[in-house]
Formats: structure tokens, C-alpha cells, sequence
């Protein structure tokens, strides 16, 4: 069912406040939410392509990563990380063939910091590396044996090489919440003097920091005199990635790098849909993207890695906007003439329509709406109840909401 709210350009906004604090031009909120940035920029930098591609089971032709590519460069994301090039042939001939072709996006790649990774970036036509390097010194001396001289060498030569073959600079530092802050803070404070960097990345490389620590990271970093523009790299393990992308944001980070529908290594990588509705419509940043294209890349990436939706997933789930049941449509539809009192952040900012559906769990509000939408067709009050019974027992027989069709079967049915 399609709803047209009223325009909330058109409201009176000292009327607004005063009556209904929660409700904002596009939405709702909670009035104990720290008080909106109003208009501060963000960037956001997607690794669907690397990361996403990471995941056990999804595999990605170059002819369906330019596709994606293409797809996640028409919503404006500025950063588009393709893969690894040293993997394989083809992870080259996409960022060769983007290249030739031209793009608006920053085609980035992730690199080992070493000679041969950088190079093959410069050499295939990337516009930045992602330079990856292990911070976390207790970890990097039992894995590589590597003390933290070793660590800055490392990462200082191969920025200094991917600045001279000019590159874009984005260090990259693994497990960097579960490293010491004190060392990291040193770390980016050298790297920093050298010139060679323009941007740092904290990494939650195993998805164990906390909103309130990434917080204390990014806030204690800057106190350091870190002046470079931080990224954060959130992953899904407690399911705190887009929360901590958030309080990364807050705290001053610039750049919130995920994947589109949380695609990437074991629980995924924050979701790039959910930052950006998130940040702009709770907290007022903006994301520098065109949100209601997401919906349809998030479709795209679905069908292209075979790995599908949850069919609420949050801002790009294809029955997230679906009204079953009866208490909700209800509700639905007392408020029908501004449907922020009802929804956080309205369907139409990220391209979607509300729509009413019918089955075991409906009330007779479905009823009247869905006969609304059809007609309308008006039914006396008893008959109204005779068809609910039967939407309800035929929703509960099939398992699942019916379809229109369905339901004007039953409809003409109870009419006869």
C-alpha cells in the first residue's frame, strides 16, 4: 500500500518540537540522542569486493566486480576497494579495466607492505593502497617475530614507495583495537612525521572493541596529535560494527570503511547501508552517498554472491517495510497522515514503500487498508470480520502472508 505522508517541509518546526519531540523531517528519534552534527561530512569506503569477498563461498568473476564496482560508484561512495592483486590475474584485469574505462570512485586496493604489492598497485592503475600491517607488537613478535622497530620499517618503506609511485596512502593497521594504545599512538605519530601516509586505519580486525572503546581509541589517538584522517574497520563478531562505526564517527573518525549487505570474514564487516542511514538520520552526518540506491545495489550484490537477504535486514531487506501484524497496522494506520510517528526514518528516503500483507497474525486494520488500496471496496463491519477469519486461517494452512491474488479470491468468496 502506497502512503503519501504529509510533507515534513510543510510542518511548523516550533509546533513540531514542542509536540512531538521524537519527530524529525525524515523521521524519528530519540530525544536523549546526542544533539545532531547538522550537516558534518562523512566518507565512506567500501570493501564488498575484498572483504565481502572474503566470506567462505563467495567467489566474484572480474566481469561481476566491475559490475558491483559500477553499481556502488552510482551512489557516490568515494572509496571502492576491488581486492588483493596478487591473488590472481583477474583481481589485476578489474582494476585494469576500470582504469581504461574510467571511473569517479578512488579504486583502492589492499596491499601487503611489501616492494611487489605496491608496485603491481602502481602498475595496474590504482588510485591508493591500503597498506596492511600488524600493530599489535605482542601479536606481529609471536606471528612474524617482529618487535616494533621492525613494524614502523616495514610500514614506513612501503608507504614511502606507494607515496613516490604516486599513491594514495591509507595505512592499514591490523588488530589495531586489541594493540596497545600507547605504541599504536606512537606508531601513527611516526609514520605521520614521515610525510608518506594520508590516512590511518583502525582496524576492529576480530570484532572485540566496544562502542565506548572505540571511542576512547579515536578520542585518545587525536589528544596524541594524530592530525591524519582516521578510517575505522568494524566487524560484526558481537554484532557491534555499525555501533562502533558510529562512535568512531563521533569521536572524530572521517572515513567508516564496510560491506554492503555485512558481507566479509566470519559474522562480516559493518553494513555500509546501515552507517550511512544511521549517521545521517540519528545523528545528522552526512554521508555523502545517495541512500536510496542502496536498496537496489544490496539486491544486485545478493543475486551476483548468491548469498541472500534476510528479508528484514535492516534498510535493505526486501519485506523490511512489510505490515502484518494487526497491532502494527493498526497503529499504521491511525497515523497514516505523517507516517514519521510510525517509522524511525521514512521507506521513501532509501527507495522503499510500506506495504500492508495479510495472514495469520493480521488484524481487521489490514483489512481495511488492504481493501483501500484494492478498490475501495467497502464491506459491512460483519463481513469485514468473516474475512479476517479467513485471511488468518489461510495464512496459518499456507505458513506464509498471502498474496494479493489470494486474497481477493477469499475476498470475492465471503462477497458471494
Amino acid at each position: 500500500m502506497t502512503i503519501t505522508p504529509t510533507d515534513p517541509h510543510g510542518v511548523d518546526e516550533a509546533a513540531r518540537s514542542a509536540l512531538w519531540p521524537w519527530v524529525t523531517p525524515q523521521g524519528s528519534t530519540c530525544p536523549s540522542n546526542p544533539e545532531a552534527a547538522e550537516g558534518v561530512g562523512f566518507e565512506l569506503y567500501d570493501t564488498t569486493l575484498r572483504d565481502g569477498e572474503q566470506q567462505a563461498g563467495v567467489c566474484l568473476g572480474p566481469d561481476q566486480k566491475v559490475r558491483i564496482f559500477r553499481a556502488l560508484e552510482q551512489t557516490g561512495i568515494r572509496f571502492i576497494e576491488t581486492g588483493m592483486l596478487p591473488v590472481s590475474e583477474d583481481e589485476q584485469s578489474v582494476v585494469k579495466q576500470l582504469r581504461a574505462e574510467g571511473h569517479d570512485s578512488r579504486v583502492y586496493v589492499l596491499s601487503r607492505s611489501m616492494e611487489e604489492d605496491v608496485l603491481l598497485a602502481r602498475d595496474c592503475g590504482s588510485d591508493g593502497v591500503s597498506l596492511e600491517i600488524l600493530v599489535n607488537d605482542s601479536l606481529a613478535e609471536k606471528i612474524f617475530s617482529w618487535d616494533r622497530d621492525t613494524i614502523f620499517r616495514t610500514a614506513s618503506n612501503a608507504a614511502a614507495l606507494a607515496k613516490d609511485s604516486g599513491l594514495e596512502v591509507n595505512l592499514f593497521g591490523i588488530d589495531a583495537t586489541r594493540a596497545n594504545l600507547g605504541w599504536l599512538g606512537e606508531f601513527f605519530s611516526r609514520l605521520q612525521a614521515t610525510g608518506s601516509v594520508d590516512y590511518v586505519t583502525i582496524a576492529d580486525t576480530f570484532g572485540v572493541c566496544y562502542p565506548s572503546g572505540m571511542s576512547t581509541i579515536v578520542t585518545s589517538l587525536k589528544e596524541m596529535g594524530i592530525s591524519l584522517p582516521i578510517q575505522v574497520h568494524c566487524h560484526e563478531d558481537y554484532g557491534l560494527g555499525v555501533a562502533n562505526s558510529l562512535a568512531a564517527l563521533q569521536a572524530g573518525a572521517i572515513v567508516i570503511q564496510g560491506s554492503m549487505n555485512h558481507l566479509g570474514e566470519r559474522a562480516g564487516n559493518a553494513s555500509i547501508a546501515q552507517v550511512a542511514v544511521a549517521a545521517g538520520q540519528l545523528l545528522g552526518y552526512e554521508p555523502n552517498v545517495d541512500i536510496a540506491q542502496l536498496r537496489s545495489v544490496a539486491a544486485l550484490i545478493s543475486n551476483e554472491t548468491k548469498i541472500p537477504l534476510y528479508p528484514n535486514e535492516p534498510v535493505v531487506g526486501p519485506t523490511l517495510f512489510d505490515i502484518e501484524a494487526g497491532i502494527a497496522a493498526a497503529y499504521f494506520e491511525a497515523v497514516t497522515d505523517d507516517l514519521r510517528q510510525f517509522y524511525g526514518y521514512l521507506p521513501e528516503i532509501v527507495g522503499a514503500t510500506p506495504r500492508v500483507v495479510m495472514g495469520k497474525g493480521s488484524g481487521i486494520a489490514n483489512v481495511r487498508l488492504k481493501l483501500a488500496e484494492i478498490g475501495p471496496v467497502p464491506l459491512e463491519w460483519s463481513i469485514e470480520r468473516v474475512l479476517l477469519a479467513r485471511v488468518k486461517s489461510t495464512g496459518a494452512q499456507l505458513g506464509r502472508c498471502l498474496t494479493d491474488e489470494e486474497f481477493r479470491r477469499l475476498m470475492e468468496a465471503v462477497e458471494i
